[in-house]
């Protein structure tokens, strides 16, 4: 089986603990590994295909700024690329909010509401 994208790199907010990857109904999904573990934090489940839909769309927007032409997710390659850009991905289960920051320095942050907000640091 393929690793997780985004092992290593999806915390938990509540306790900073790193956010495990499992596979649920045929979906790859991370969830904290506090909880699994101990039962003391919250089970909060963070879809990979969501996660990877999100930075996907930001870099599409980098791309647009610097006026490169975009690509589609295609390929094994362009999502190790996607995943590699991505330095840590804070999930808060308190408020419902995943906070992705990328290794150049900006940062997309999904509230309950599924709306993104693009941002600088």
């Amino acid at each position: 089986m393929m690793a997780y994208y985004f092992r290593k790199k999806v915390k938990c907010s509540k306790c900073s603990a790193n956010m495990r990857g499992v596979s649920e109904r045929g979906k790859r999904k991370y969830y904290c590994s506090t909880y699994h573990n101990y039962r003391t934090c919250m089970r909060w489940v963070v879809e990979e295909a969501w996660l990877l839909e999100l930075i996907y769309d930001h870099y599409k927007i980098e791309q647009l700024k610097a006026m490169e032409s975009s690509e589609d997710i295609v390929s094994e390659e362009m999502l190790n690329k996607l995943s590699e850009s991505v330095e840590v991905i804070w999930v808060n289960p308190e408020l419902n909010e995943v906070t992705i920051h990328y290794n150049n320095g900006t940062k997309t942050i999904v509230g309950s509401n599924r709306l993104s907000i693009w941002s600088k640091e």
